[in-house]
């Protein structure tokens, strides 16, 4: 009973490091099809969460039924999905593609790993309480960590633009606002549920309010190729799916504080990947930033206070 409690453990936390890796490599992927091929941010995003939404909703329906359904039964369980799929998915992952294009997807990444200071200053308001002590070390390093990203050091220049460096943090509001304001759905419907209908309806506000999926702008070499329809593939099956899905299957069986840990090796494994793929220049400097991005994620998922 130990040894397979162990062999559990051991297996929950590959599947986290897994899904982490995964997420990292489809930062890689938009920033490959974003600033090599030439696609256009708007209309990646309705692709993810258009597509994505419907092939969950579908690999769910055998096994949810009628009930997959139910969300749309209550008129304040419709309210929070829309804002929630507007915001916290369709926002989110369009502030995302559009830092990536305006930079790189490991600072992409590492600037969107800011998002559980907004996290924790928001609990702090709301709570009417001062944050607590790792709290504080938490937000101390995810903010020396995005100085060192955007200035690589060199406090008197951004090595990203200004608009990169604001589209990153608006990233990361979104992130937060993504893990905070769902609840109530989670709680009722599960995340799987949650996530599928927020994927459809993100998908839908990004068709009539941004860039219809029909609208498709070619790579800016006009070359529509096996690599592109690749990692296009990659981006909306293991990116949106098999990532959240393995993620979920990991906090099952370790945890949420542990899995929360293992999957801060996300800022690392991009970096690691868009090196080795793309080619991506990153400094020392750079590197300190995700480490103290990733002690950020570690120190909240100590054992302590709760946010």
């Amino acid at each position: 009973m130990v040894r397979e409690k162990g062999d559990r453990k051991v297996l929950g936390m590959a599947v986290v490091i897994m899904a982490a890796i995964i997420c990292g490599s489809t930062g890689v992927a938009g920033e490959y099809l974003l600033n090599t091929r030439g696609l256009d941010s708007a209309w990646l995003t309705t692709f993810r969460t258009s597509l994505g939404g419907i092939l969950m909703l579908t690999v769910l329906a055998p096994r949810y039924k009628g009930a997959l359904l139910d969300v749309w039964k209550d008129a304040h369980s419709v309210v929070r999905l829309a804002v929630f799929g507007l915001i916290g998915i369709a926002a989110n992952l369009y502030l995302y593609m559009l830092s990536v294009q305006a930079s790189n997807a490991p600072t992409a990444t590492t600037l969107q790993y800011l998002s559980p200071a907004f996290t924790v200053l928001w609990m702090a308001l709301r709570n009417r309480r001062p944050p607590v002590l790792k709290e504080i070390v938490a937000v101390t390093c995810a903010l020396i960590g995005v100085v060192l990203v955007s200035t690589k050091g060199n406090l008197d220049v951004l090595s990203i633009s200004a608009h990169g460096l604001v589209i990153g943090v608006l990233s990361a509001a979104a992130l937060a606002f993504y893990g905070v304001y769902p609840r109530p759905l989670l709680a009722t419907y599960g995340p799987l549920v949650t996530y599928a209908w927020g994927q459809l309806v993100g998908g839908v506000c990004m068709n009539m309010l941004r860039c219809p999926l029909w609208q498709f702008t070619p790579p800016s070499d006009g070359v529509i190729d096996i690599p592109l329809i690749l990692v296009l593939g990659w981006q909306l099956v293991f990116g949106t799916v098999i990532s959240y899905a393995a993620y979920l299957v990991g906090v099952d069986m370790i945890g949420p504080s542990r899995a929360s840990m293992l999957s801060s090796v996300e800022p690392g494994a991009t970096a690691v990947l868009a090196a080795m793929l793309l080619s991506t220049p990153l400094v020392a400097t750079d590197y300190a930033g995700i480490a103290l991005m990733t002690a950020c994620v570690v120190i909240l998922s100590l054992p302590g206070a709760e946010a």
